[in-house]
């Protein structure tokens, strides 16, 4: 999870620079700033007809490429400056479709992807873009509204506060809606596991312990 994500922002964060520096026929105004939100309705409604159009054209064993490249858009999509760019009423619309192009080209985007985001500026929506982008990698992983169940076990229970700062890093992680439940196991003694699907990482105390023993053992 981490090397993918890893990977996939090296890859947006060189698309962005690029586009930024004209090479691809579009700037970005640096006077660009963002006075409409993203609407809910909105998002929903593009997500959902760019996902059922993906799904009845693409081979199942192909959706995989499409939500990577959906998460380079998303990652390219965080910058602050593009943004303010795409959510500013005043900003040509012209101009966003230009520069959804230049994104486009430089991460050589799928059609279907590119048409998505030329039709989400050329309608005025640029402030749900990301939304919308995010929505879509939610719906092709197969999670619904509450998102991606990780089962975190620790040997105390967690605070508020960890609850919802682990939930945003896995959110920010995976790219889609998380949901945690809950598990208390004392004979961790500290530390957590964390499983995702079929998926389990274990970075407790007692797996610690278990691994310092092993070695020791061994070395005897």
């Amino acid at each position: 999870m981490g090397g993918e994500g890893m990977a996939l922002g090296m890859r947006a964060v060189r698309v962005w620079r690029a586009v930024t520096r004209g090479g691809c026929g579009a700037r970005v105004p640096s006077r660009a700033m963002a006075s409409h939100s993203s609407d809910a309705a909105v998002v929903e409604r593009y997500a959902n007809s760019f996902t059922s159009v993906v799904k009845k054209s693409v081979p199942e064993k192909q959706l995989d490429a499409v939500i990577s490249e959906l998460k380079v858009v998303a990652e390219i999509l965080d910058d602050a400056k593009l943004a303010s760019a795409l959510a500013n009423p005043t900003l040509a619309r012209e101009i966003k479709v230009d520069v959804c192009k230049a994104i486009a080209k430089k991460a050589n985007l799928s059609k279907s992807l590119t048409n998505l985001m030329m039709l989400v500026a050329e309608n005025g929506r640029g402030a749900s873009m990301a939304p919308i982008v995010r929505k879509s990698v939610s719906l092709l992983s197969g999670t619904g509204a509450e998102g991606i169940e990780a089962i975190v076990t620790t040997a105390i229970v967690l605070t508020p506060h960890q609850r919802v700062m682990l939930q945003n890093k896995l959110q920010s992680q995976l790219q889609a809606p998380c949901s945690i439940k809950s598990v208390i196991d004392p004979s961790l003694l500290g530390g957590m596991t964390l499983q995702i699907g079929d998926q389990m990482m274990d970075m407790s105390v007692k797996r610690e312990i278990q691994r310092l023993c092993a070695l020791l053992q061994t070395s005897i």
